[in-house]
């Protein structure tokens, strides 16, 4: 019977207090302020996401390919103004490439480890896409050379 009459109290009070309404009179001297607002902002701040994928016929000759490349993109973006601390490399990684059935057979040959490297590049808004451009010019001159 306590456990009733308690659950009942706690119930008819937290009832009350939901229901309540503020009265704003002479009386209660109650003032009352209600406020929304949104506020926008334009980035200061991009963070770039680039990266350099290659394929070797032996774990060395695709590790070299990709520290080459990786070398000439990071020069680039140095001498782009890029600041050193702004380049975080994000992932390297060198393994056996996982044969795609869509290969000539001559890819399938020349293609047997795979290196990716992928750096994040903090830049200003204002300059992210000539970054981004710069990167994806070194990287094609690598492919070519």
């Amino acid at each position: 019977m306590k456990r009733f009459f308690f659950t009942f109290a706690v119930i008819a009070v937290s009832g009350s207090l939901l229901g309540q309404d503020i009265q704003v009179n002479r009386q209660n001297k109650t003032i009352s302020v209600t406020a929304e607002e949104s506020a926008t902002a334009d980035a200061e701040v991009a963070v770039l996401a680039i990266g350099y994928h290659n394929y070797g016929l032996t774990q060395d000759a695709a590790f070299q390919e990709n520290v080459r490349a990786a070398e000439r993109i990071t020069k680039a973006l140095l001498e782009a103004k890029v600041p050193k601390a702004n380049i975080e490399t994000e992932k390297l990684r060198l393994a056996r490439t996982d044969i795609d059935e869509k290969w000539t057979a001559d890819m399938k040959k020349e293609r047997q480890f795979t290196a990716e490297q992928s750096w994040h590049v903090t830049v200003s808004t204002s300059e992210a896409q000539a970054v981004v451009d710069l990167a994806v010019r070194n990287a094609q001159r690598c492919q070519r050379t």
